[in-house]
C-alpha cells in the first residue's frame, strides 16, 4: 500500500527495500548495460532517450518506444528496479528487446550488446550557416555547466546571431 501511495505522488519514484536500494547501488558500479534512458509509463518502461554512442543509439532506439518485453520477460507493470536489473548485466553479454512504437504498433525484436560506462561522449559545438551555432547537450553530468561555458566561451569570438542547445 505504501509503494502505491509514493507512485501516486510521482510515478517515477518507488519505495525499495533497504536490500533492493544496496543491489541498486551494487548495479549502479560494475554493470553493463545497452545506454538507454526510460520512464515507466502506461504500465511500460519507455525510451527517453539513447546515450551518444551507445548500442540504444545503434540499434536505433527511438524516445516513444515501449519496451514490452525484455529477454522473454514481459515488462507490463513492471517497476523501475526490476526493468534495470533486467537491462544491466556483464559486459558484451547480449540483451534482447522488444519494442513497440505507440503510434503505428510495429514491434521490433532487438539484440543489444551491453558495455560499461564510460564517459558519455562530449558535448559538441558546431557553427551552422548565418552565424548560428549548434550546442549539443547528450547527457547532464558533472562537467556539463563548465563545458558549455568554455563553448559560449569559444563561440563568442565567432560574431554569432543565435546559438541552438539541444
Amino acid at each position: 500500500a505504501l509503494r502505491a501511495f509514493v507512485r501516486a505522488i510521482d510515478p517515477e519514484a518507488d519505495l525499495l527495500t533497504p536490500e533492493e536500494a544496496a543491489s541498486t547501488n551494487e548495479f549502479a558500479n560494475t554493470g553493463a548495460d545497452i545506454g538507454l534512458s526510460f520512464a515507466i509509463r502506461d504500465d511500460f518502461p519507455v525510451v527517453i532517450a539513447a546515450r551518444d554512442g551507445s548500442p540504444a543509439e545503434s540499434a536505433g532506439l527511438l524516445a516513444g518506444e515501449q519496451i514490452i518485453a525484455i529477454g522473454n520477460v514481459s515488462t507490463s507493470h513492471a517497476r523501475r528496479l526490476e526493468v534495470d536489473q533486467l537491462l544491466r548485466g556483464p559486459a558484451n553479454f547480449p540483451v534482447s528487446l522488444r519494442v513497440a512504437d505507440p503510434h503505428t504498433g510495429a514491434i521490433r525484436d532487438l539484440q543489444l550488446p551491453r558495455t560499461a560506462q564510460g564517459n558519455p561522449r562530449t558535448a559538441a559545438l558546431k557553427f551552422l550557416d548565418q552565424g548560428v551555432a549548434y550546442y549539443r547537450v547528450s547527457q547532464f553530468t558533472r562537467d556539463t555547466v563548465e563545458n558549455f561555458r568554455a563553448a559560449m566561451v569559444l563561440a563568442k569570438g565567432e560574431r554569432l546571431s543565435g546559438v541552438i542547445l539541444d
